[in-house]
């Protein structure tokens, strides 16, 4: 009910309540609804039919009033539970949002394999996603927004999100621009060897198709490839979700 609704339940009660008695041979003529508040007029003769007045009067109150008097108990005790009982009053909004991106400012670091390794197991004691992407695969940066939502929805959940991009060291500029526009605020890297051959074969991408998702475990093991269009947002984050909540062996 609304704060004016409430309000006006509560003066209408102590309006009402003399009118039981000299109302009670009177009916209800007609019910106006206002929100979620019932206004009642009066007139004529007869009230309810085939009861005492005293009768008529229980009738009145219980089928009509009562709502009125609820309503004002709940205005002044500050809101009711499905229950019935008191509550503290209206419960905040349940925003449906993902998590805002944290302040941390969007950087990008050229790396060769060792040092990649190195940034890698910094992450240890957490699951940890890998995305491999260039400016010049579309469907990586179809993809990759995807990637800073996992982040945002399951960091404080253990998971380390870090992206290494294979376009060439002379675009940084073009890939920081890239990653500051989709909120990356994450660990991110470019190959010193860009997308050569050297990259694939020093970083172990197999046969070098892009994207790619790798999935860590807490210990720093390989849990789970994805590659190339073989996969969907909806397969990644299940296998995300899986190894959240893997229990450690032994």
């Amino acid at each position: 009910m609304a704060a004016g609704s409430a309000a006006e339940a509560v003066r209408l009660t102590k309006l009402l309540r003399p009118m039981v008695t000299i109302s009670t041979e009177r009916h209800i003529a007609q019910h106006v609804t206002r929100g979620s508040l019932t206004v009642l007029s009066f007139h004529g003769a007869a009230g309810f039919p085939g009861a005492s007045s005293a009768s008529r009067t229980r009738q009145f109150v219980a089928r009509f009033l009562g709502p009125v008097f609820l309503a004002g108990t709940c205005a002044l005790m500050g809101g009711c539970w499905s229950s019935g009982e008191p509550g503290p009053g209206p419960k905040p909004a349940v925003s449906d949002k993902p998590p805002a991106a944290t302040v941390k400012p969007i950087s990008v670091r050229l790396v060769d394999e060792k040092e990649f390794r190195q940034a890698l197991e910094r992450c240890r004691g957490s699951a940890v996603l890998v995305d491999y992407w260039a400016l010049w695969c579309s469907e990586c940066m179809q993809r990759f927004p995807h990637t800073v939502w996992l982040h945002r929805q399951y960091s404080d959940r253990g998971l380390r999100v870090v992206s290494l991009s294979l376009d060439d060291p002379s675009d940084e500029a073009q890939v920081l621009k890239f990653l500051t526009a989709k909120g990356a605020d994450f660990d991110n890297f470019i190959s010193r060897y860009g997308g050569s051959t050297q990259t694939i074969e020093n970083f172990g991408l197999g046969d070098g198709a892009l994207p790619r998702i790798e999935l860590y475990d807490r210990d720093g093991k390989l849990f789970k490839v994805f590659s190339a269009g073989s996969f969907t947002d909806q397969q990644v984050e299940e296998a995300v979700k899986e190894l959240l909540f893997k229990q450690p062996a032994g």
